[in-house]
């Protein structure tokens, strides 16, 4: 049965509902961990709802990222296990984001706080060379692979 995702505060979340799909009814905030086991979720078609999320993504399941935006602002170390991102916006100044899994954006990757460690993954920005993303950042670094 599809879901409804419904806009609050969570403290943990976790979409586990294989061959379906829970969708945003608005923008979300996570203060610990969103976690995709299994199914769908989905920012929204037509609306792009965002995601706010102040600890570790893990997405074994499938993220339907729409033009929405997820926001990584924990104060620590935020894993990502990897997944396509249209807008990904990290605001960790205290902490690193470390990549579990490549990890694509699609649209816009803004660092306006903390870094990123790939490790031995790849962090892409862009789906082609016509089509090459926007980085902003200000002084943060990324360590280890980074494609254009």
């Amino acid at each position: 049965m599809d879901q409804l995702v419904f806009a609050t505060t969570y403290f943990n979340l976790t979409i586990n509902n294989a061959g379906f799909t829970a969708t945003l009814d608005n923008d979300i905030i996570v203060t610990s961990d969103l976690k995709i086991t299994s199914g769908t979720l989905e920012t929204h078609a037509t609306n792009n709802y965002s995601i706010t999320l102040g600890d570790d993504w893990s997405n074994s399941g499938t993220f339907n990222q729409n033009l929405g935006t997820v926001t990584l602002n924990g104060t620590g170390t935020q894993d990502i296990s990897g997944g396509t991102f249209y807008n990904l916006y990290l605001n960790n100044p205290s902490g690193t984001t470390s990549l579990g899994g490549d990890v694509t954006v699609t649209n816009t990757f803004t660092m306006s706080g903390g870094d990123v460690a790939s490790n031995s993954n790849t962090l892409e920005m862009g789906t082609s060379t016509s089509n090459q993303d926007t980085f902003i950042r200000t002084s943060e670094k990324i360590s280890g692979a980074f494609k254009r």
